[in-house]
Protein backbone atom coordinates (compact mmCIF):
# COMPACT_ATOMS: atom_id res chain seq x y z
CA UNK A 1 0.00 0.00 0.00
CA UNK A 2 2.91 2.54 0.87
CA UNK A 3 3.41 2.25 -2.84
CA UNK A 4 0.08 3.47 -4.05
CA UNK A 5 -0.91 0.27 -5.24
CA UNK A 6 -4.42 -1.49 -4.66
CA UNK A 7 -4.05 -4.32 -1.98
CA UNK A 8 -5.82 -7.77 -1.22
CA UNK A 9 -4.85 -9.38 1.80
CA UNK A 10 -6.47 -12.13 4.17
CA UNK A 11 -4.58 -12.65 7.07
CA UNK A 12 -5.34 -14.79 10.14
CA UNK A 13 -6.25 -10.74 11.98
CA UNK A 14 -7.74 -9.04 9.49
CA UNK A 15 -8.67 -8.67 5.86
CA UNK A 16 -8.24 -5.60 3.03
CA UNK A 17 -10.41 -6.04 0.38
CA UNK A 18 -8.38 -3.63 -2.99
CA UNK A 19 -7.62 -1.08 -0.27
CA UNK A 20 -5.05 1.79 -1.58
CA UNK A 21 -3.52 4.78 -0.07
CA UNK A 22 -4.46 7.55 -2.01
CA UNK A 23 -2.15 10.31 -0.24
CA UNK A 24 0.94 8.68 0.24
CA UNK A 25 3.82 10.23 2.63
CA UNK A 26 6.54 11.89 0.84
CA UNK A 27 9.66 9.37 2.50
CA UNK A 28 8.84 6.21 3.62
CA UNK A 29 7.35 5.95 7.64
CA UNK A 30 10.29 4.70 10.10
CA UNK A 31 8.65 1.05 11.84
CA UNK A 32 9.85 1.37 14.77
CA UNK A 33 10.00 -2.12 17.18
CA UNK A 34 9.58 -2.16 20.26
CA UNK A 35 11.74 -4.37 22.74
CA UNK A 36 12.60 -4.63 26.20
CA UNK A 37 14.61 -7.86 25.88
CA UNK A 38 17.25 -9.45 24.32
CA UNK A 39 15.31 -11.28 21.49
CA UNK A 40 13.51 -8.58 21.05
CA UNK A 41 16.00 -6.55 20.35
CA UNK A 42 17.81 -8.53 17.75
CA UNK A 43 14.42 -8.46 15.83
CA UNK A 44 13.93 -4.67 15.64
CA UNK A 45 17.84 -4.67 14.73
CA UNK A 46 16.82 -7.44 11.81
CA UNK A 47 13.18 -5.73 10.47
CA UNK A 48 12.98 -2.35 11.73
CA UNK A 49 13.82 1.29 11.42
CA UNK A 50 13.98 1.98 14.43
CA UNK A 51 14.40 0.65 18.29
CA UNK A 52 11.55 1.88 20.91
CA UNK A 53 11.80 0.94 24.87
CA UNK A 54 10.53 2.75 27.85
CA UNK A 55 13.50 3.42 30.47
CA UNK A 56 12.41 0.05 33.01
CA UNK A 57 16.59 -0.18 33.66
CA UNK A 58 19.37 2.46 33.79
CA UNK A 59 20.61 4.20 30.09
CA UNK A 60 23.40 2.49 30.62
CA UNK A 61 21.92 -0.89 30.03
CA UNK A 62 20.56 0.17 27.01
CA UNK A 63 23.75 0.98 25.81
CA UNK A 64 26.15 -1.64 26.98
CA UNK A 65 23.65 -4.74 26.62
CA UNK A 66 20.77 -3.77 24.52
CA UNK A 67 22.06 -1.52 21.62
CA UNK A 68 24.66 -4.34 20.78
CA UNK A 69 21.57 -6.70 20.14
CA UNK A 70 20.18 -4.36 18.34
CA UNK A 71 23.45 -3.67 16.11
CA UNK A 72 23.72 -7.41 15.41
CA UNK A 73 20.60 -7.85 14.47
CA UNK A 74 21.10 -4.94 12.06
CA UNK A 75 24.04 -6.53 10.92
CA UNK A 76 22.84 -9.20 10.10
CA UNK A 77 20.09 -7.65 7.94
CA UNK A 78 23.08 -5.34 5.80
CA UNK A 79 21.67 -2.56 7.47
CA UNK A 80 24.11 0.25 9.07
CA UNK A 81 23.00 0.51 12.70
CA UNK A 82 24.10 3.84 12.91
CA UNK A 83 21.62 4.84 10.58
CA UNK A 84 18.72 3.22 12.79
CA UNK A 85 16.29 5.35 14.52
CA UNK A 86 16.19 4.85 18.78
CA UNK A 87 13.58 6.31 21.32
CA UNK A 88 12.73 6.09 24.69
CA UNK A 89 10.01 6.51 26.56
CA UNK A 90 10.22 8.27 30.13
CA UNK A 91 7.36 7.73 32.36
CA UNK A 92 7.22 10.62 34.40
CA UNK A 93 4.93 12.22 37.20
CA UNK A 94 5.70 16.26 37.90
CA UNK A 95 4.23 18.14 40.79
CA UNK A 96 5.18 20.59 43.52
CA UNK A 97 3.15 18.13 45.53
CA UNK A 98 5.27 15.14 46.17
CA UNK A 99 2.23 13.10 46.85
CA UNK A 100 -0.30 14.62 44.31
CA UNK A 101 2.82 13.28 41.65
CA UNK A 102 3.06 10.02 43.09
CA UNK A 103 -0.86 9.56 43.34
CA UNK A 104 -1.42 10.06 39.58
CA UNK A 105 1.26 7.96 38.64
CA UNK A 106 -0.73 5.25 40.53
CA UNK A 107 -2.84 4.48 37.63
CA UNK A 108 0.20 2.40 36.27
CA UNK A 109 1.04 0.29 38.57
CA UNK A 110 -0.39 -2.44 37.81
CA UNK A 111 2.33 -2.75 34.70
CA UNK A 112 5.35 -3.13 37.52
CA UNK A 113 3.68 -6.21 38.16
CA UNK A 114 5.08 -9.46 36.31
CA UNK A 115 2.29 -11.93 36.90
CA UNK A 116 -0.08 -10.50 34.73
CA UNK A 117 1.85 -10.64 31.97
CA UNK A 118 3.56 -13.97 32.59
CA UNK A 119 -0.38 -15.50 32.87
CA UNK A 120 -1.98 -13.39 30.48
CA UNK A 121 -4.50 -11.71 32.70
CA UNK A 122 -6.22 -9.00 31.45
CA UNK A 123 -9.19 -7.76 33.44
CA UNK A 124 -8.80 -4.29 34.50
CA UNK A 125 -10.53 -4.94 37.86
CA UNK A 126 -8.00 -7.82 38.86
CA UNK A 127 -5.02 -5.40 37.50
CA UNK A 128 -6.32 -1.96 39.75
CA UNK A 129 -7.10 -4.86 42.73
CA UNK A 130 -3.67 -5.80 42.44
CA UNK A 131 -1.93 -2.53 41.45
CA UNK A 132 -3.21 -0.59 45.20
CA UNK A 133 -0.71 -2.94 47.05
CA UNK A 134 2.20 -1.69 45.02
CA UNK A 135 4.52 0.68 47.33
CA UNK A 136 5.32 4.14 47.01
CA UNK A 137 9.12 2.81 47.09
CA UNK A 138 8.42 -0.16 44.06
CA UNK A 139 7.03 2.91 42.11
CA UNK A 140 9.76 5.67 42.63
CA UNK A 141 12.31 2.85 41.72
CA UNK A 142 10.57 2.42 38.58
CA UNK A 143 9.12 6.15 37.73
CA UNK A 144 10.56 9.67 37.91
CA UNK A 145 8.30 10.76 40.70
CA UNK A 146 9.46 14.32 40.98
CA UNK A 147 8.88 17.66 42.31
CA UNK A 148 11.75 18.77 40.71
CA UNK A 149 11.36 18.85 36.81
CA UNK A 150 15.42 18.91 36.53
CA UNK A 151 15.30 15.24 37.47
CA UNK A 152 13.21 14.21 33.88
CA UNK A 153 15.95 16.43 32.00
CA UNK A 154 18.59 15.07 33.44
CA UNK A 155 17.40 11.22 32.80
CA UNK A 156 16.60 12.97 29.41
CA UNK A 157 20.30 13.50 29.01
CA UNK A 158 21.64 10.39 30.47
CA UNK A 159 19.40 8.90 27.60
CA UNK A 160 21.22 10.85 25.04
CA UNK A 161 24.50 10.16 25.92
CA UNK A 162 23.64 6.15 26.38
CA UNK A 163 22.45 7.04 22.60
CA UNK A 164 19.08 7.06 22.30
CA UNK A 165 17.67 9.31 19.00
CA UNK A 166 14.70 10.59 20.53
CA UNK A 167 13.55 10.84 23.74
CA UNK A 168 9.86 10.67 24.11
CA UNK A 169 8.06 12.00 27.54
CA UNK A 170 5.02 10.03 28.76
CA UNK A 171 3.38 12.44 31.35
CA UNK A 172 1.07 10.69 34.03
CA UNK A 173 1.67 14.13 36.01
CA UNK A 174 -2.15 15.63 37.79
CA UNK A 175 -1.51 18.99 35.90
CA UNK A 176 -0.72 17.94 32.31
CA UNK A 177 -1.20 20.99 30.95
CA UNK A 178 1.10 22.76 33.17
CA UNK A 179 3.99 19.84 32.55
CA UNK A 180 3.41 20.22 28.94
CA UNK A 181 3.98 24.29 29.48
CA UNK A 182 7.34 23.64 31.55
CA UNK A 183 8.41 20.77 29.09
CA UNK A 184 8.40 23.36 26.26
CA UNK A 185 9.39 26.45 27.98
CA UNK A 186 12.53 24.77 29.91
CA UNK A 187 12.98 21.12 28.83
CA UNK A 188 12.80 20.93 25.13
CA UNK A 189 14.58 24.26 24.30
CA UNK A 190 17.53 23.02 26.55
CA UNK A 191 17.92 19.58 25.21
CA UNK A 192 17.91 20.91 21.69
CA UNK A 193 20.33 23.80 22.60
CA UNK A 194 23.06 20.79 24.06
CA UNK A 195 21.90 17.89 21.95
CA UNK A 196 19.78 19.13 18.87
CA UNK A 197 22.35 18.66 16.52
CA UNK A 198 22.75 14.69 17.00
CA UNK A 199 20.68 12.47 15.06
Amino acid sequence: MWRGDFVTYRGNYYTLRKAKLYTLPDKPIPIYIAASGLKMAYIAGKIGDGYYTFLANPPEYYKNVIFPRVKEGAKDAGKDFEEMLSAVELVFSYDEDFNKAVESIKFWAGTLLPVFFKYGIYDPREIEEHARKVSVEAIKESWIVTTDLDEVTKCAERCIEAGFKEVVFMSSSPAQLKVIKLLSEKVLPYLHEQYGGRR
